[in-house]
């Protein structure tokens, strides 16, 4: 009986252990450019404001305990004097019994490839904690689960290339876990991928649609006819298309081929704060269908002198072009 309730435990660890590649991992991806200070350290390098960014997740709404809720937070700080650009993420996330919490710190810059053209690089370095709370996990025999450590400690790397023109943009990023037992220990075990472009349909209205790419080689643990059966996760592909309308509110959905088609709009406000919703309605099976609930608020602390001409000659962003808008 006790090797019976040790299996179960154990086979409940891998189902924890096998939730990022379903469910988390998607958290950046719906609606993805908008989200890409969290992804990609390149991303903000061509900002010349201060940027806060505030994001949260959550999923499986009121259907079972445990269900994964995510909060994120991103600060840019642009270095006038030397070009540069500084930038701090914090992740937490809950899912069952796991707790995560990340913490980046990165650098980027950009370098000017023609009159209107852009390269930029980012570079992070932080850490990445793993708890699990094991007093949530009920047996029925005299099995103590805190015998079994799960939790963990890691560094982590992330690099970022971010290519910025007057009217397309392509992002590369990749995020590595330094520890030789994991999963990501390899230099660049797996990407992020996003292109895209916008076209003024007329004055009122802006079209940007883009396409994103996720794949990190993570291992699934499942349940199938009394057997445990190990699989891989998918590539995430997410297809988005975005309207802003009268420079005040944009509008969007995304597909997300095989988990979710989601819904999104933000509202402008006085051109420096930003407050947006997304709905995802799960189209997955087994435990990758879900719905959930996302919100988020951005706030751009822009010195006056270039708020003054922010409306006509869009001197807050350095190509003064339609790629500003990627930013709004």
């Amino acid at each position: 009986m006790k090797n019976r309730y040790h299996k179960i435990l154990f086979i409940l660890f891998l189902f924890q252990l096998s939730l990022p590649g379903f469910a988390q991992d998607a958290l950046m991806h719906t609606q993805s450019i908008m989200k890409q200070e969290f992804m990609n350290p390149a991303y903000s390098s061509f900002k010349d404001f201060t940027s806060i960014n505030l994001m949260s997740r959550h999923q499986w709404y009121n259907k079972i305990d445990g269900a994964p809720e995510t909060f994120a937070a991103n600060v840019y700080v642009p270095v006038s004097l030397s070009g540069f650009g500084v930038g701090f993420t914090a992740v937490t996330e809950s899912v069952g019994l796991r707790e995560k919490v990340s913490f980046t710190g990165s650098l980027s810059h950009n370098l000017r490839i023609n009159s209107s053209n852009y390269l930029a690089f980012g570079y992070g370095f932080g850490f990445q904690n793993v708890s699990y709370d094991m007093n949530r996990l009920k047996t029925y025999s005299d099995v103590n689960p805190g015998d079994l450590e799960l939790n963990a400690t890691n560094l982590s790397a992330t690099l970022g290339v971010f290519y910025f023109a007057p009217v397309y943009f392509v992002g590369l990023s990749s995020n590595t876990l330094i520890n030789k037992n994991n999963y990501s220990s390899g230099l660049l075990p797996g990407f992020d991928f996003t292109t895209g472009f916008m076209y003024r349909i007329n004055e009122s209205v802006i079209f940007r649609p883009d396409v994103v790419l996720k794949y990190y080689p993570v291992n699934v643990y499942e349940m199938e006819s009394g057997k445990l059966q190990k699989s891989s996760v998918d590539p995430i592909i997410d297809i988005a298309a975005n309207f802003l309308l009268a420079e005040k509110v944009w509008f969007g959905t995304s597909h997300r081929l095989g988990q979710a088609q989601t819904f999104s709009a933000d509202v402008i406000v006085r051109q420096t704060f930003k407050f947006g919703y997304t709905f995802e309605l799960g189209m997955g099976k087994g435990v990758n269908k879900f719905s959930s609930h996302g919100f988020r608020l951005n706030w751009n602390i822009i010195p006056k002198r270039a708020m003054q001409g922010f409306g006509r000659s869009e001197r807050h962003n350095i190509t003064g072009m339609l790629s500003s808008y990627l930013y709004r």
